[in-house]
């Protein structure tokens, strides 16, 4: 559907920060699957010495929105995304992605 392993898109919210691919699930098409991961975030924040208001503030989001990010209740959007810039500048925006091979060659799967 989206060709290549890693497509660049480019969103403006103050700065072009560069989003990983997010190949739709059962692509069938052996690019990896990219997923947002909370635990990231997580770690993310702890190591910043910033509470869940402080980083919501500087990312210009709600709290809420992204304490349920935090729990994994929610799934972040592009601007979401594009916020992370903001409240993480040092961090590169493949930080907060895993990448999962292709269901062939994922161990276990046949």
């Amino acid at each position: 559907m989206w060709p290549g392993l890693v497509e660049r898109l480019a969103l403006t919210y103050g700065d072009m920060v560069p989003i990983l691919n997010l190949s739709p699930i059962g692509n069938g098409g052996g690019s990896p699957l990219n997923r947002f991961s909370p635990s990231r975030l997580r770690t993310a924040l702890q190591k910043s010495g910033m509470n869940q208001a402080e980083l919501a503030g500087k990312m210009g989001v709600s709290r809420a929105a992204l304490s349920r990010i935090l729990r994994g209740l929610r799934s972040p959007n592009s601007r979401f995304i594009a916020a992370l810039k903001r409240g993480f500048p040092n961090l590169p925006m493949e930080y907060f992605f895993e990448i999962r091979p292709p269901k062939e060659e994922r161990p276990g799967r046949k």
